[in-house]
């Protein structure tokens, strides 16, 4: 899945590129709705999905590492479903911009399971039956600036705070060591939470192709690393509009994303998880 996800970043900046010398030789303006001091997109992905997780515990000065779970194999979460996606922009002047957006994504599955698993220190034994869940919602807003802009033409560069969170877990029955040493066995829900902000820089360029369509392509990225925290996220897309009123217009694309969490310690708790989901993209765009 890393190599395919790398191949299609890697696929849609190329094509970006491409589109982006072809759009210099058109002589066209941005279609009205696009060109609007408020835009606004909301609509929906496909995404596919690739999610891995572990948890890992420390007590009592004992340290429990935790089982590496392939969500989607493991326990049957959906692979692809729709999700909701919204995004918008404020033109504050000529050049300059204030971008936001807001998606949603909640799985979950059952599975009797054939292998022991250590979830935050509690062992679910071979043949129990458990629940398990990642749920995600991010939110971004940002600022950016167009370096260039001509008729057709615009491309810009920006900065922009990104809020990831995500709710994953276990629940089921499992063994759980008492203090004094001895196993007994209980109903167990172990979840975790990780809230991650983090700036993200961006680049991107949006063309029109004519009075009527348009192409964008962005790409925002971070790197982080601490005693506590170290990961990447990696987000990218490209997209076609169509506009065939003043104020409304239709666009389709596709988006891939990645946030890996090599760690991130908690207290007692550290977790450490990979999180990739692409997809196309359908959305309704108005302007005003």
């Amino acid at each position: 899945m890393k190599r395919s996800f790398a191949s299609l970043a890697l696929a849609l900046a190329t094509c970006a590129l491409a589109s982006a010398s072809a759009l210099a030789a058109v002589d066209s303006d941005f279609p009205e709705a696009v060109d609007q001091p408020v835009v606004i997109q909301l609509g929906g992905t496909w995404n596919s999905f690739d999610t891995q997780a572990r948890l890992d515990v420390t007590r009592n000065g004992l340290a429990s590492i935790g089982t590496t779970l392939d969500m989607e194999q493991f326990f049957g979460v959906p692979t692809t479903q729709w999700d909701f996606r919204g995004d918008g922009s404020w033109r504050i002047s000529k050049r300059n911009y204030i971008d936001f957006g807001y998606s949603s994504l909640f799985r979950s599955g059952t599975r009797a399971i054939d292998a022991d698993v250590v979830w935050n220190g509690y062992t679910y034994k071979a043949g129990a039956t458990i629940d398990g869940k990642f749920d995600n919602y991010y939110a971004y807003v940002g600022w950016h600036y167009d370096i260039f802009r001509a008729d057709n033409v615009k491309v810009w560069a920006g900065l922009s705070i990104a809020y990831e969170h995500f709710d994953t877990g276990l629940s089921g029955q499992a063994s759980i060591t008492n203090p004094d040493g001895t196993i007994t066995k209980g109903a167990v829900v172990a979840d975790y939470s990780v809230g991650l902000p983090a700036p993200l820089i961006g680049l991107g360029f949006s063309g029109a192709i004519s009075r009527h369509w348009t192409m964008d392509f962005y790409t925002r990225a971070i790197g982080f690393s601490s005693s506590d925290l170290a990961g990447s996220i990696l987000e990218t897309g490209l997209s076609f509009g169509w506009y065939p009123a003043k104020n409304f217009g239709v666009v389709g694309g596709a988006d891939v994303s990645r946030i890996s969490i090599r760690k991130y310690k908690n207290d007692n708790q550290t977790i450490s998880a990979s999180y990739t989901y692409t997809g196309p993209r359908l959305g309704l765009v108005i302007g005003f």
